[in-house]
This record gives C-alpha cells, structure tokens and sequence, in this order.
C-alpha cells in the first residue's frame, strides 16, 4: 500500500474522494463523511458491478434526505422521484468506484440500478463479513450511506 496506509484507510479515501467529485462536479455543493448512523433508510437503491469479482454499491436515505437530493438534482420538490434520485446517485458512486479503482485497465460490467422504499432488506452476517466499506456522508440539508460489499455474481 502506499505511504504504508491500511487497505481500509484506502478504500475510505477512495470513496470519500468519489462522493466528493460527484457532489462538487454535478450539484456544485460540498459533501463530507460524517459517521455516525443515518436517521433512517427509507429509500434505497443498489448497482453491482465486476467481472470475476463482484461488488455491490448500495445507498440508503431517509425520505427527508432524498427530497433534499432531488432538490439538487432537479431543482424542484418531487416526492414521486426519491427511489430515482438514490438510483442516479449509487449509479453515480459506483462508476467513480470503477474509474478510481480500475480506471481502464479492465472491462467490467456495471448492472443497472435496483431501487426501492421502505426498510433495506437484512443482510445475512456471512454479507457482512464481505463488507469493503460503509460510510454516512451530509450534504446540504441531508445525510445518505454508502456501503460497498463483495457479492456472488447471480
């Protein structure tokens, strides 16, 4: 690793870099990790991607979070557009994840998103122990997690 840094101290900066170019690149706001939990996950949605080996990104936020985003992304109040804004923005977060971590050195297939409200489904403890990286970022008014996993290809 470099500069001696742990592979999860490099997978944190790689995704907090991510979510931070999404932000400033396509709403023009500043986005910061924050910790802690999220108020709710109320809405969600999740891409996979890979080749050989599979990742999950997945994004959860509560209603008033996702309102908060599809007021930056459209620009208006639309509650009918939560599940598609936390769609756009886990699509968003996991092509940065490619680019960063594979740029174009390999071919992977990136599926498109699943999106859904109400409670994100449990994961197992086995899914668990497969976990890369869970962060709880905020942006303006709102707040949304991002978890990243290995997964079976099915």
């Amino acid at each position: 690793m470099s500069d001696g840094r742990s592979r999860i101290e490099e997978t944190e900066l790689r995704m907090n870099r991510v979510v931070e170019k999404i932000f400033d690149t396509m709403m023009g706001c500043v986005c910061l990790p924050v910790g802690g939990v999220l108020r709710a996950a109320d809405v969600w949605a999740s891409v996979t991607f890979g080749r050989v080996h599979w990742l999950e990104c997945e994004v959860t936020l509560g209603f008033a979070d996702a309102d908060e985003l599809v007021r930056m992304l459209t620009g208006e109040a639309n509650e009918s557009l939560r599940a598609d804004a936390a769609g756009e923005l886990c699509n968003m977060i996991a092509g940065g994840w490619v680019d960063r971590s594979y740029g174009k050195r390999e071919v992977l297939m990136i599926r498109s998103p699943r999106t859904g409200i109400g409670e994100v489904a449990e994961r197992s403890e086995d899914a668990e122990s497969e976990m890369r990286f869970s962060g709880v970022y905020s942006f303006g008014n709102g707040r949304f997690r991002v978890r990243l996993r290995r997964v079976d290809a099915s």
